[in-house]
């Protein structure tokens, strides 16, 4: 995967790294989980005095936002590395999920740098 280093004054660098995209049915499959698990959690804490008047919705609700960021979850990126636009240091940046705006920190000059990610 092709990307690119840019800093807050414009200076941009090529990167590289790993896209690694999910299908849709192991997606289902894991938001379906965490879902019924927080339905069912929720209902086993019925039975526990004043835990129950937390954890009833709230283990749920938890589910479902679960649910939701696993569905949501489609292509992720890792080990993109380039040199840093502003001290030239090689820099290796973890990765995480795609977003709009991704800005991660450089570890030599602890400058903020965006990562932008070039669709194919």
């Amino acid at each position: 995967m092709k990307a690119s280093f840019r800093i807050d004054s414009g200076v941009t660098t090529d990167a590289t790294g790993t896209l690694t995209e999910y299908e849709a049915g192991p997606r289902m499959a894991k938001a379906i989980g965490f879902a019924v698990g927080g339905l069912v959690l929720g209902g086993v804490f019925i039975v526990v005095p004043l835990v129950h008047l937390f954890t009833t919705w709230f283990l749920p609700l938890l589910g479902f936002y679960l649910a939701w960021t696993a569905f949501n979850k489609d292509r992720t990126f890792t080990d993109i590395q380039g040199p840093c636009p502003a001290c030239k240091a090689d820099i290796t940046v973890d990765g995480g999920r795609i977003t709009p705006t991704i800005w991660d920190q450089c570890p030599a000059c602890r400058r903020p740098v965006q990562i932008l990610i070039e669709e194919a």
